[in-house]
């Protein structure tokens, strides 16, 4: 008996040897949780409401969102469209709050981005530090992917080549009689879902889990998607790595599981004279949480 309980010290000593010096053999340990705040649809503007949005009052409300981030020590913050009603002066009266932000600040880009005069048009990206509209970032073993689903709107800056593909495909959902073949809605370019498609097999190649970001939802169907909602989605439940879709422009928010992705529309911020909405998403091994805040709900998805 003696003996045996030697050797199985031994083995164990053995094996305990092996983990160090081929620290490969080990289980990685998890990363980090990633923390990040989620803020859509400010639509701010100096005008009266009309209907149910208020459009100045979403300066103090956006306020108090930085200061929560803040609060949080998240590591970002993105604002998932419409930063903008109207004018250019919006933009030098809102942009200030997010300076206020201890964190980086990435703006998607919406529908409203570009209802401005033809000079300030030509300056939005540049003056929100967009590059070409989308983009991708890297924090712990999450890859972020900004798509601009307003590349094939008819207020893009983009030129006649996207403009000609924008009346394509708008031209081809109208005579579908689609429900979301309306001018204030936008579609990705050829180009754009070709940059889509490398990034998520990038990341799925590094072994890096994607969350993609857009203005527009695409699913489930409804008359506020992204104009090829369709292809999008089809590209993205091919990948494993995708686990979420975040959007606003849907000011009622929504969210809808599909083949163990999640589709999360945030509530807009605009919405309502008093009541805010923004959230604290977390993102762990297994869930991604979400804390919402005025009238954005809590929600905990498990992730496949």
């Amino acid at each position: 008996m003696a003996k045996s309980g030697r050797l199985t010290t031994s083995a164990a000593l053995i094996a305990g040897l092996a983990l160090v010096l081929l620290p490969g053999l080990a289980q990685r340990p998890p990363e980090p949780a990633v923390t990040f705040g989620v803020v859509t649809d400010c639509q701010f503007a100096t005008a009266m409401p009309d209907g149910d949005r208020y459009y100045s009052r979403s300066r103090p409300k956006l306020a108090r969102a930085v200061e929560q981030f803040n609060r949080r020590g998240v590591r970002f913050v993105v604002h998932l469209g419409d930063l903008v009603d109207r004018d250019a002066a919006s933009y030098d009266l809102i942009l200030p709050v997010f300076k206020k932000s201890a964190a980086p600040v990435h703006f998607v880009l919406g529908n409203h981005e570009f209802d401005v005069d033809a000079a300030t048009k030509l300056r939005v990206m540049e003056r929100l530090g967009v590059g070409p509209g989308y983009r991708a970032f890297t924090e712990g073993d999450w890859r972020f992917i900004l798509l601009n689903g307003n590349e094939l709107g008819f207020n893009f800056p983009g030129g006649p080549a996207l403009r000609k593909e924008a009346e394509e495909l708008y031209g081809r959902l109208a005579s579908e009689k689609r429900p979301n073949a309306t001018k204030w809605n936008g579609g990705l370019s050829g180009k754009q879902i070709e940059f889509l498609a490398a990034e998520v097999e990038q990341a799925e190649q590094a072994g890096q889990r994607v969350i993609v970001c857009c203005h527009f939802p695409v699913y489930p169907p409804a008359a506020h998607n992204l104009w090829n909602d369709e292809d999008v989605v089809a590209l993205l439940e091919r990948h494993a790595a995708v686990k979420a879709y975040f959007c606003g422009h849907n000011h009622a928010g929504d969210y809808a599981p599909r083949r163990g992705l999640h589709y999360v529309t945030f509530r807009g911020m605009v919405e309502t004279p008093d009541t805010n909405a923004w959230a604290v998403v977390t993102l762990t091994e297994e869930r991604i949480i979400i804390d919402g805040f005025g009238r954005e709900p809590d929600r905990t998805l498990k992730i496949r």
